[in-house]
């Protein structure tokens, strides 16, 4: 089986071989919405269950599989772009605390957030921080040439 995207859908394509043709030819089993293909790799939540009985499980898997491939990818890009934009919504943050105060309870929860933040910023800074060269280890005397050193 294979996947393809085609515009706003999600196509599944079949290949057998027609013998009469005597080669083989693509037909789409099914298609579904494209849109929330990225948050899940669970194939129940885009397929109904007459579509599922209709494919075998070599098929499943591979949908499966593609399902996750993309919800991994969709979350890893969702990483970056939320790492990419952090010191602005930091800031944003800082400037909103001080013009509108917060209650103790939220205090407390940003707080805890940031401790967070901060642990795992210095654990990413000492991973990035270049470890000292070791210092050359001078030769030993050698006790038949006393004069030099």
């Amino acid at each position: 089986m294979q996947i393809r995207e085609q515009g706003q859908q999600v196509q599944l394509i079949r290949s057998p071989y027609d013998k009469t043709k005597k080669r083989c030819v693509q037909k789409v089993v099914h298609h579904f919405p494209k849109h929330g293909v990225y948050l899940s790799d669970d194939i129940t939540k885009y397929l109904s269950a007459e579509q599922l009985a209709d494919l075998s499980d070599d098929e499943k898997k591979t949908l499966s599989d593609w399902l996750k491939v993309r919800a991994d990818k969709y979350l890893a890009d969702s990483r970056r772009y939320k790492i990419s934009g952090a010191d602005r919504n930091l800031s944003d943050l800082a400037d909103a605390i001080l013009s509108d105060g917060v209650t103790p309870e939220q205090a407390t929860m940003i707080a805890g957030a940031l401790a967070k933040v901060s642990k795992a910023l210095k654990k990413k800074t000492r991973e990035a921080r270049p470890k000292p060269a070791a210092k050359p280890v001078p030769p030993a005397a050698d006790s038949r040439q006393p004069g030099l050193l």
